[in-house]
């Protein structure tokens, strides 16, 4: 299985300001085991209802404890108690709303409505890539719109920062492919977690500034494939977002391994 890692550790190195995502850490989410990763189902996902066309199926309950803004908090309030300050700005979550969506491949038998899973998994890239342009750690480490402490996220941000780096200027600039993929019955009952989302992603020129006052320019580099297991949230001020536990970059996936069997999907 490839390590997996919060999108700022895979982002930066993507984009050549790291070069690496660093091994596993203590702080990690256990890795599925052997045999058990995320895969698309043989059989179609049996415990979601099926939607009428065009529509959305509903939610599956949310993990307890998710932190989502609480009845009457505000926006700053809310990131204060979870340690992030200054807060994002409100349109954190919404930088690619104009961007255009292909056609989302639904391998889940329609039990969800794949494009809006695609476009809240973009919306959860929209908030990591404002914490990877800002090397905000306590942003990747609050928990929001993933699960804190997996491999590369806050060491990665580190890593750069001790390079002098002190921000990034980069923006994703299209999405050529995505896909929806119901995981198999068994990793759905260990991880907990009902599906898996693929998108196929392109970056424009990248520049990074560092604490000297010079700067480092990269070409646009080649489309990247994301591999993101994870389930769909709705929360008051934050809106509908893909919460990802894990995200794998489909380039490192070992050739006939299940993250490699799912990014072959697109």
């Amino acid at each position: 299985m490839p390590t997996r890692h919060r999108w700022p550790a895979l982002l930066l190195a993507a984009i050549g300001l790291i070069t690496s995502c660093g091994p596993a850490g203590s702080g990690s989410s256990p890795p599925p085991t052997s045999g058990s990763g995320p895969a698309a189902a043989s059989t179609p996902a049996a415990s979601p209802p099926t939607p009428s066309p065009g529509t959305t199926a509903p939610l599956p309950a949310a993990p307890k404890g998710l932190p989502v803004p609480a009845a009457g908090e505000g926006w700053a309030a809310f990131w204060a108690r979870r340690d992030v300050a200054p807060p994002p700005p409100t349109t954190l979550l919404d930088q690619y709303a104009a961007l255009r969506l292909p056609a989302v491949k639904d391998e889940t038998a329609k039990a969800v409505n794949a494009g809006d899973y695609a476009r809240a998994a973009l919306r959860q890239l929209s908030g990591e890539q404002y914490a990877l342009s800002h090397l905000r750690a306590d942003l990747t480490a609050a928990g929001v719109l993933g699960a804190p402490g997996l491999s590369g996220d806050a060491g990665s941000i580190s890593a750069a920062t001790q390079t002098g780096l002190v921000a990034v200027t980069s923006a994703l600039t299209g999405v050529q492919a995505a896909a929806v993929v119901a995981l198999a019955p068994a990793v759905r009952k260990a991880t907990g977690e009902p599906y898996l989302v693929l998108l196929r992603v392109s970056f424009g020129p990248v520049t990074g500034r560092y604490r000297d006052g010079s700067s480092k320019a990269l070409p646009a580099g080649k489309p990247v494939t994301y591999a993101l297991v994870g389930h769909l949230v709705r929360a008051r001020l934050l809106g509908t977002f893909f919460f990802v536990q894990a995200a794998y970059d489909c380039s490192s996936a070992a050739k006939g391994g299940a993250i490699a069997r799912a990014c072959a999907t697109v």
